[in-house]
């Protein structure tokens, strides 16, 4: 999640039937909410060069209620590519419901994506120290591993497990996050990463 791009969705309804002179219109409509989308970024120390936008215009046939979402191919919205979008919309139509049909075809809204990058944090291996695990058993319990039965497990705290710590199962790592099982006549180790690689027995 820390190393994921921002990201915002707006979605803006709009009826506009694509006849002539709807393309002024809905380039009106993504410009004005590019522009709210930038202000916000920037609000937020972004620079707004840095936004980048995905164009999406929800349309349905004329008075169904259903709507279909298409991306919109790029560059400015004009009443020469209303044609183009008309037929993205057919394509689309028929590929979620099966059928098309000859009837006219009016957008609803729009749906723009706005992202920026953030800088990506570089991942550090650390040292691989000690294959002892002892220091991270936390007690012992019996734990039923459906197939191959009840068995006595070291239970170990998953944050006290080092990089290059290996113990072998039945074992059960409890960590915050998750609840990590080792089975019987399998093993374990702990990457430089602090990743847990299960080697699985016969």
């Amino acid at each position: 999640m820390m190393m994921s791009d921002l990201r915002r969705d707006y979605f803006v309804t709009r009826l506009v039937d694509l006849a002539e002179g709807a393309g002024a219109n809905i380039e009106a409509l993504f410009a004005e909410t590019e522009a709210q989308a930038r202000a916000q970024f920037e609000e937020e120390g972004i620079d707004p060069s840095r936004v980048s936008f995905l164009r999406f215009g929800k349309f349905r046939y004329q008075n169904q209620e259903h709507t279909t979402e298409v991306l919109l191919p790029e560059g400015e919205v004009s009443d020469a590519k209303l044609a183009e979008i008309e037929a993205l919309f057919h394509e689309t139509y028929e590929r979620e419901y099966t059928y098309r049909l000859d009837a006219p075809v009016e957008m609803v809204g729009i749906h723009l994506v706005a992202s920026a990058e953030v800088g990506k944090l570089t991942m550090a291996e650390q040292p691989l120290g000690d294959a002892d695990a002892s220091p991270a058993e936390k007690g012992r319990r019996v734990v039923d591993f459906a197939l191959e039965g009840e068995h006595e497990s070291v239970i170990f705290d998953g944050p006290s497990l080092k990089p290059g710590m290996e113990f072998a199962g039945p074992a059960i790592v409890e960590d915050p996050g998750t609840t990590i099982v080792i089975n019987p006549r399998s093993s374990a180790r702990v990457d430089a990463y602090g990743n847990v690689h299960i080697e699985l027995g016969e």
